[in-house]
């Protein structure tokens, strides 16, 4: 009887200590971002008014906020995409396949729902920020939370 307790002892903490939560997978897929933490704030864009047409399913790149402070990993911008004018999604520009993290999506990359890197050629749908046609393990973009207040985006993380 000892010998079957010892025994359920022993593989309890075998499987505790070899699957347990750790960051001994952080570097994979899955774990810390392959984009670097950039703290936005409470970043604010107006969108709207002035004539301008209603933004609806459509995309944009943006590069500053309302106050000129940079958007995104060393500036490299925010693209926000809607549905509806009520609803946003918005990711870093950074391209997280290209391993220097140099290249960025711009205005000129960007084709109705996908974004499409300069360099590589890798293609991200931006509902989702995940890589499109790829066998490749590629990172998806880095989310940033936005909220719509009248005619501004609230960009934060």
């Amino acid at each position: 009887m000892v010998s079957k307790i010892t025994f359920f002892f022993g593989i309890t903490a075998f499987l505790l200590l070899n699957l347990g939560c750790d960051d001994k997978n952080a570097g994979k897929l899955g774990g810390d971002h392959i984009v670097p933490y950039v703290p936005i704030g409470n970043a604010v864009i107006t969108i709207g008014g002035g004539g301008e047409a209603p933004w609806v399913n459509g995309t944009r790149y943006f590069t500053h906020s309302n106050t000129g402070n940079p958007l995104g990993y060393k500036g490299n911008g925010v693209v926000i995409y809607t549905p509806d004018g009520d609803h946003f999604t918005c990711f870093d520009a950074t391209c997280t396949a290209c391993s220097s993290l140099t290249s960025h999506f711009t205005s000129a990359d960007l084709e109705g729902l996908i974004a499409t890197c300069p360099v590589c050629k890798t293609q991200y749908e931006l509902y989702s920020g995940q890589p499109t046609k790829t066998e490749q393990k590629i990172y998806p973009l880095r989310p940033y939370s936005v909220s719509k207040s009248g005619n501004r985006l609230i960009i934060t993380n």
